[in-house]
């Protein structure tokens, strides 16, 4: 079988600076733990969670493993499953984790990825993320599922703080084995003079 896998280019790793480390935490049902003392806005951040058994876990329709996105849509990060859901959220205004926006109206789907895993031998999976500003990039499974999302909160843009929450709204408690956070700073981009660029844009 060939298994395919996305991971960042590792001159991203040379942009982190201040790092937040937490070691063998037990994130309780129904719990979260905010990831503090970074700018939200531009970060890395790297997980590894453990499972205690697979037994709590539920069967799913097997027209939904088909549509990852219906999944998501239809089983939602607040409902509470045997295990899971859990994750991460990011970019929240204050406490507010329930939608992407405030505004009413607003075209809210939830996107979805499926990767394969073989979680009862050693029931361990990776999360990372990167942040930067409006742009959000997720690697599961050690990079054998990425997604990308765009997205616009007016409290990053207005300058207000950004949170980031890792979740467990599963009833059984999940294991954060490690967990690695870095701001991150600017890209430098190295351009000649060749007046195509203007340095006002870098």
């Amino acid at each position: 079988m060939i298994v395919y896998e996305t991971w960042p280019i590792e001159e991203i790793e040379s942009l982190r600076k201040q790092q937040i480390q937490l070691l063998d935490y037990e994130l309780q049902s129904g719990n979260q733990y905010e990831i503090a003392g970074i700018l939200g806005t531009q970060a890395d951040i790297v997980i590894e969670f453990e499972l205690p058994s697979l037994e709590g876990a539920e069967s799913l329709d097997n027209s939904l493993l088909l549509d990852p996105s219906k999944l998501c849509n239809e089983i939602g990060p607040f409902d509470k499953g045997g295990i899971g859901p859990f994750g991460l959220f990011v970019l929240t205004s204050d406490n507010d984790l329930e939608d992407s926006s405030r505004r009413e109206g607003v075209y809210k789907p939830a996107y979805g990825a499926l990767v394969s895993v073989d979680i009862s031998k050693d029931k361990k999976i990776s999360l990372r993320t990167l942040i930067d500003h409006s742009v959000v990039e997720s690697f599961a499974g050690s990079g054998r599922t990425c997604m990308t999302l765009r997205v616009y909160p007016k409290h990053v843009l207005t300058g207000q703080a950004s949170g980031m929450y890792v979740f467990n709204h599963g009833f059984l408690d999940v294991k954060i084995n490690e967990l690695n956070a870095w701001e991150m700073e600017n890209a430098r981009v190295n351009v000649e003079n060749d007046n195509f660029i203007s340095k006002d844009y870098i």
